[in-house]
Order: structure tokens, then C-alpha cells, then sequence
């Protein structure tokens, strides 16, 4: 946020008293702050909900708002300055609000389809996300541009800038002796008289755009340049594929923690040396069940024996005799005391004869009677286990637990367990039977995660595609800004690959904020060459095609 600050503070003017735009870079990073607030009071509002990976937010914001900024104050600079204030700002606005409205609805569009997405966090980002820069937009034109008339008044007027307080001289040091202004911000109304001759057509309002124009522009444009740039990017194209096709898709909460942790090095030792899986609970519930019946009693021995031998899985996620039920204990109890006869003198034994050794379940006119003594005497430990009706006669839910193996990646192996704990609790489970572990959590965003990302990614490019072609009318801009804004998601998703970072549901919001940096920039630029009617020769005299000179000055005007 410092380096944005201090960028637009030297960046936005030049460096002279009257030129300097210090203030101007402060009511930017102002109208920012007002869009961030405004936008997520209204999202709270709406009812949206706040996740961790929001805080990325005023980092799209800062770049989409400082960007929009820039091009309004360029577009007013590029204006005749010795028109009214009135006269420059409709011309400067007429380029810049058209190019900035086309940015913020692509922009805005891209984040809104986003909302569709079934990973809550994602959705709740692009909610927030869309609201920002909508509040963006609003705050450009209104805040920004009535300071813009302000600072062209003041300009015109020679007063430095901080309302004047910036009172050095055009030709000191400090302002680099004035070398770094243009023919053109030397001239008047800036300095000399009104009767003085009028800057060349070909002159510049800064040595940037003298820069991009002049000579980045001829160069890229020439035979050789253009050679050079399509082997660059044909080769890296070439290796960002390869980094997309290796990527990852992974989460880790140490991916969050400092490597000089103690907590880091605590987790990382555990997991080098003390391997251990998760426990996972298996919960069953349903009124209308009764499990004292000889059906359901069978029904349950023979999902516990699924569980623990994970019936079809790719492999064994339970690890052996970890599975921990009050029905196997209870089983165990009701055989042990099923031949003690009760003694005499009010001698009791609730389970004597309770077990049926033939078909090896507890009897059911026995089967409560005997439960209760064994919750009383050895399964006291299992009494936090049943749940039983007001009257204590009826089991309606219990849950048993179980230890699954180590799971390293919870976006392959934690899926593939998901889906076949699923698989068995919903063929095999009595009632309504679930399950649940706290590793879930991550393993349940990645059942859909791959196939969210690219929908997501996907709404977005069909987004920029639907609102370039309306407002430029323009199939070929178009389809080139959408595939500039495709090359950069290739490019950031290899470059995860390369840095050694996975493809998770923390780097999916940063690919998607990138969506939005990448069409302001390039749509910018496209909207720049379709409304600039450029001279047929270059600058230095020598003939140039029209669409030669359409780059150079959209370059230059927008570069």
C-alpha cells in the first residue's frame, strides 16, 4: 500500500511545482478507501459473508482505482491546455469515462458470475469484489474528477501544488532543473505568455509517453521486433503450459504459518516422525429405528465390518482394530453373562440368556435390559455415546469412531477417502448415517474444487467477451484482450508450479483478482486504438499504415 502511495505521489505529474500532483495521488488513495468501506458496508448489508481470503480485496481495489485515476488525469492532460476547464474535462472524460465505464462492468460482470460458484468463500470474494469496483466507478467520476477541475485551475492559475504550498523553482534541483518536462507543460498557460507560439502536434505531455511512442512503439512494431516478441512468448507459453499440466491442487493451514514457527517446526517434525490419521465419527440417527431388532442388529455388524475391512475403496483408510463402537462392547458384555444364572436372595443378571448363540445377536425383549447394565458396570465409558428417547426405552442415535491412515494430500487422497466413507455409510448405514472427521472440512472443498476453478475462470472470460463486444463493437479487440486475459491465468497458474505453491482455494482468489487487473489494463488499451484517429506519418517524418500509428498512440496515451 506504501509503495502505491508513494508511486502516485511521483508519478501521476511531473516534476515542477505547478505540474507536481502530490494532492491529487492523496483524493486517488482516498476515493479507494471510500470504495473499500462503501463496498463492504453495502455487501453486509445485502447479507454477504466475510471470509479470510477478503483481505486480498484492497489489494484489487488499490490497482483497478489507482489505474482508472491515472487514466483520467492522463486523458485531461492530453487535452489542449489552453482550452476552458470546461472544454478539457468534457474532452478528457469523453476518452477516459468511456474507457473506464468499459473496464469497471467487465470487471464488475467477471466478479458477479463468480457469485455462482459452490466454494462459499470464492462467492463471497466475487460478491465483494464487484461491489468494489462498481463503488470505484462511482467514486472516479464524482470525487476525482471534481478534483481534477480544482487541480486544472490550479495549474492554470501557477499556483504549486498542495494548494500552493509547493513553492520551489521549475529550475531547481529539486525539480531536476525542469528536465524532466515536455515542450509542451513548459509552454503556457503553465509558463511564457498566451501570444506565444503553440507546441508542435507531435509534442508529448511527458517524457513516458514520449518513450512508449517514439521509441518502444517502433521498435515492437518493426520486422525484427515483431519476431523476437512472438518466439519470447511462443517459448513461454511453452513452459507455462508444461508448469500448468504439473500443477497441484493442495491446502495446508502451515501454508499460513512462518517456517521459523515453533508451531511450523512442531507440525512438520509431527508429520516426518509421528504420522497419525484422523479420527473420524460415524453418526446414526432415526427415530422410527429399532435396533434392538435381530434385522437391524445384523444390519449394523455388517456396516461396522465394511468400515473396517472399507469395502471397495482404493485402499484401507481405517486403519485395523481402530474402530471403537458401543454395539461391540455391548456384544461382548451380553455373551460373557449370557449362561450366569442370577443367584438367589435377589440375585439379577438382566443378560442371562440375553445372547442367542445361534444367530449371535442380543435378544430383543432382553436387549435394553441388558444395554443398561452394561452402561452401568464396564461401558460407562459409552454412555456419552447413545442418545435415547424421553423415556429411556428406545435408542434414536449413537455414534461410533474409528482412526484413519495418514493422509498427505487432502486434495487427492483426502477425496478419494470422502468419497468412499460416503460411499459405504450410504449403502451400508442404518437410518440417517454420516460421518464426519475435522480434516473434512478440506477435503470437501476439493470434491468440487478442480471443476469449480475452471467454471469460475470460465464465467469470467465469458464475461469479458459479452461486455468488450457491446461497448466496442469490435470482434478482433475483443477476442485479443480476451486472449491477453487467458495467457495471464496460463502464465500465474504455471508460475505456482514453478514457485512451488499449489493450486488451492487461497491462490484460486488471487488468479481471479488477476482477471480483473489484467482487462483494465488491456482493455484500456484496446479502447485507446479504436477511438484514436491518428496522423498517416510517424513522428520523425517517415510514412506509417494507420493501424502502425493507431499502436504507437494508444501506447503512448495509455502506456
Amino acid at each position: 500500500m506504501n509503495l502505491v502511495a508513494v508511486y502516485c505521489v511521483f508519478f501521476m505529474g511531473s516534476c515542477s511545482p505547478i505540474h507536481f500532483r502530490s494532492a491529487a495521488a492523496g483524493i486517488t488513495l482516498l476515493c479507494v478507501g471510500l470504495s473499500y468501506a462503501s463496498s463492504f458496508g453495502l455487501a453486509q448489508y445485502l447479507g454477504g459473508k466475510m471470509a479470510g481470503i477478503h483481505g486480498v480485496l484492497p489489494f484489487l481495489l488499490i490497482g483497478i482505482g489507482v489505474d482508472d485515476m491515472f487514466v483520467i488525469s492522463s486523458a485531461i492532460d492530453q487535452t489542449n491546455p489552453r482550452h476552458s476547464t470546461v472544454e478539457r474535462m468534457r474532452k478528457g472524460m469523453m476518452h477516459a469515462g468511456s474507457s473506464i465505464t468499459i473496464t469497471t462492468f467487465t470487471n464488475a460482470m467477471a466478479f458477479f458470475f463468480g457469485c455462482t460458484s459452490s466454494l462459499d468463500a470464492l462467492a463471497s470474494f466475487c460478491f465483494f469484489s464487484g461491489l468494489g469496483v462498481l463503488m470505484l466507478y462511482f467514486t472516479s467520476i464524482t470525487i476525482f474528477t471534481a478534483f481534477m477541475v480544482w487541480d486544472i485551475k490550479r495549474q492554470v492559475n501557477k499556483k504549486g501544488d498542495c494548494c500552493g504550498g509547493c513553492f520551489c523553482k521549475e529550475d531547481s534541483i529539486l525539480c531536476c532543473k525542469g528536465s524532466c518536462l515536455t515542450p509542451r507543460q513548459k509552454a503556457y498557460p503553465f509558463q511564457g505568455n498566451q501570444d506565444d507560439e503553440l507546441p508542435t502536434e507531435g509534442e508529448y505531455i511527458n517524457g513516458t509517453q514520449k518513450f512508449l511512442h517514439q521509441k518502444l512503439s517502433k521498435a515492437t512494431t518493426s520486422t525484427w521486433g515483431t519476431i523476437i516478441i512472438l518466439l519470447i512468448w511462443i517459448l513461454y507459453l511453452g513452459v507455462s503450459i508444461y508448469g500448468c499440466m504439473n500443477l497441484e491442487i493442495d491446502f495446508k493451514t502451515t501454508y499460513f504459518i512462518s517456517e521459523t514457527s515453533a508451531i511450523r517446526t512442531y507440525v512438520d517434525k509431527s508429520d516426518e516422525y509421528f504420522k497419525a490419521g484422523d479420527i473420524i465419527s460415524f453418526y446414526v440417527e432415526n427415530n422410527e429405528l429399532e435396533i434392538s431388532s435381530e434385522e437391524n442388529q445384523n444390519k449394523l455388524v455388517d456396516f461396522m465390518d465394511k468400515l473396517e475391512s472399507c469395502d471397495r475403496c482404493s485402499q484401507n483408510w481405517i486403519k485395523e482394530k481402530s474402530l471403537s463402537s458401543w454395539f461391540s462392547g455391548f456384544q461382548a458384555f451380553a455373551k460373557s453373562l449370557n449362561k450366569v444364572r442370577p443367584k438367589r436372595n435377589n440375585g439379577m443378571n438382566p443378560c442371562y440368556k440375553a445372547w442367542d448363540d445361534k444367530k449371535e445377536v442380543v435378544v430383543a425383549d432382553k436387549f435394553y435390559k441388558c444395554l443398561n447394565t452394561y452402561l452401568d458396570t464396564q461401558g460407562q465409558q459409552d454412555k456419552s455415546k447413545i442418545k435415547f428417547n424421553e423415556e429411556e426405552t428406545k435408542i434414536t442415535a449413537f455414534k461410533m469412531e474409528a482412526r484413519s491412515v495418514y493422509v498427505k494430500s487432502a486434495a487427492k487422497e483426502g477425496v478419494q477417502l470422502l468419497s468412499d466413507i460416503n460411499r459405504i455409510t450410504n449403502t451400508y448405514g442404518l437410518g440417517e448415517t454420516y460421518s464426519f472427521s475435522q480434516r473434512y472440512l478440506d477435503y470437501e472443498t476439493y470434491v468440487v474444487f478442480e471443476q469449480e476453478a475452471i467454471l469460475n475462470v470460465a464465467l469470467a472470460l465469458g464475461a469479458v467477451f459479452f461486455i468488450l463486444i457491446i461497448f466496442t463493437a469490435n470482434l478482433t479487440v475483443t477476442l485479443l484482450v480476451l486472449l491477453q486475459v487467458a495467457l495471464v491465468d496460463v502464465f500465474l497458474f504455471s508460475l505456482l508450479y514453478f514457485w512451488g505453491v499449489t493450486l488451492n482455494s487461497v491462490t484460486i482468489v488471487n488468479i481471479t483478482v488477476a482477471i480483473g487487473l489484467s482487462v483494465d489494463y488491456s482493455a484500456h488499451i484496446g479502447h485507446a486504438f479504436l477511438t484514436i484517429d491518428p496522423p498517416t506519418t510517424h513522428i520523425d517524418g517517415s510514412p506509417t499504415s494507420k493501424r502502425e500509428q493507431r499502436i504507437f498512440k494508444a501506447r503512448g496515451a495509455i502506456g
